[in-house]
């Protein structure tokens, strides 16, 4: 049995009452294979990131660890996500916004733009369009997803964090990108069930 066959069979059995304010203890977990790859693609000499998707804020604390940025601004749909990551203060500025809609800021504002492990929670055209987005407000792009397809429902009380597609290495090639494959294994845990999978690759480009 491969690794994208364990995540179909164990990833139908995630609970959903995480309120991100009040409980500390996510439905999921896991570890990204590919941190030491993305910290490097970061620009030392940068001044403003936006994060897409920003999720429980890894980004906003490695770019606050590593490259402190006088800006940062995390973006996420999910209300309670943005109430963890304002407690925490992973970044300055956090937005509420549907990923499906126009980046709200201007051509080129920051100087590089991230979004792990979002681009398959949204259906193709959404993906193709954030995609352009990105490009229009950013000058380095970063992207981060598995290269397999697998079943995930909705957890943390999040509807969004349901997959739709998939992306591969040479779709991402074909726009003008370059693909680094994690080194590691993503590790995950779903209460008391415990998933590696090595399916996991980051995407960049400068625009």
């Amino acid at each position: 049995m491969d690794d994208n066959q364990v995540l179909d069979k164990q990833s139908i059995s995630v609970s959903s009452d995480w309120d991100g304010e009040n409980d500390l203890s996510p439905d999921v977990q896991w570890t990204h294979p590919y941190l030491w790859e993305f910290v490097q693609l970061l620009p030392p000499d940068g001044h403003s990131l936006l994060d897409v998707g920003c999720g429980r804020g890894i980004v906003g604390a490695l770019a606050r660890i590593y490259r402190d940025y006088d800006r940062t601004v995390g973006v996420d749909v999910f209300e309670p996500y943005l109430k963890f990551v304002e407690q925490h203060r992973f970044y300055t500025e956090m937005r509420r916004l549907d990923l499906n809609s126009p980046l709200p800021f201007a051509d080129k504002e920051f100087d590089v733009v991230t979004c792990l492990e979002v681009l398959e929670h949204l259906n193709k055209g959404a993906g193709t369009h954030l995609i352009g987005e990105m490009q229009r407000v950013g000058r380095r792009i970063i992207f981060g997803t598995p290269d397999r397809f697998h079943q995930q429902p909705e957890f943390d009380g999040n509807l969004f964090q349901k997959h739709q597609s998939l992306w591969t290495p040479r779709e991402f090639k074909r726009l003008g990108y370059n693909v680094v494959k994690a080194r590691g294994r993503v590790n995950i845990s779903v209460g008391s069930i415990h998933i590696t999978s090595k399916h996991e690759y980051l995407a960049w480009r400068d625009a």
